[in-house]
């Protein structure tokens, strides 16, 4: 079967396309400046995206307030991902003034931090695990197709940042592993209180695809330094 017109013009072109080294990247809807040799856009007062690794960027979330230009925003990532990156979107605020004024590394660690904590929000907005009587009722499914969504973005951010940067696992490792911990005891806190309707209605395998996006991150960067999976959770991985 042949691959979508618009996938293989992705395909042909990323090889070929190289990050921009700065100071400019003209796009369609306007220009947006390239500090620290293509690790870090930025458009006017705002910075739009930060690399985390040579082919990982947080980036600036659709915002209401439109301190960057939605348009922008999408050039930005179609470019980007021409370039064969993945992009992490966050909802974050950060001024260019904050990078003029300190390291790359000083605003690449901060917003690694805002990652995680925007994520710690959303993972248990809706307290886990589900009581008999929820205060907010959402259904397990939505929850793990959810989960499963930070899980695959934190294990390329952590990809990044645990593989050739010490300093950096040192920091955020014992952060990413309080995470997947607090996930893990509630989430199978959740399921085991689930009804038999609760887990046949998962017809898309949300449930199991999101166990497995938190293992591969456990399996990867966490077990070689301790971290321990629950029985539970050991038992629908096998």
């Amino acid at each position: 079967m042949h691959a979508p017109a618009a996938a293989r013009s992705v395909q042909d072109i990323s090889p070929v396309t190289p990050l921009p080294v700065g100071p400019v990247l003209h796009l369609p809807s306007g220009d947006l400046g390239v500090l620290d040799h293509g690790r870090l856009f930025y458009h006017r007062r705002w910075v739009a995206a930060v690399v985390v690794s040579s082919r990982v960027f947080l980036e600036v979330r659709d915002r209401d307030d439109r301190s960057i230009p939605v348009r922008l925003l999408y050039e930005l990532r179609g470019y980007l991902t021409a370039c064969g990156c993945d992009l992490i979107p966050l909802d974050d605020r950060c001024p260019v003034a904050w990078r003029l004024g300190t390291s790359f590394n000083a605003v690449r660690d901060l917003w690694i931090t805002n990652f995680l904590q925007e994520s710690e929000r959303l993972l248990f907005a809706v307290p886990l695990p589900l009581s008999a009587r929820p205060r907010i009722v959402v259904p397990l499914v939505s929850l793990a197709e959810d989960a499963a969504v930070f899980w695959r973005a934190a294990i390329l951010v952590a990809d990044a940042i645990f593989s050739d940067a010490e300093p950096l696992a040192r920091r955020f490792r014992p952060q990413v592993a309080h995470l997947a911990a607090i996930w893990e005891r509630r989430w199978n806190e959740a399921l085991a209180r689930a009804t038999p309707q609760e887990l046949a209605a998962d017809e898309w395998g949300c449930l199991p695809s999101c166990d497995r996006a938190w293992a591969n991150l456990v399996q990867a960067h966490l077990a070689p330094h301790g971290y321990r999976m629950q029985p539970a959770s050991l038992a629908r991985l096998l």
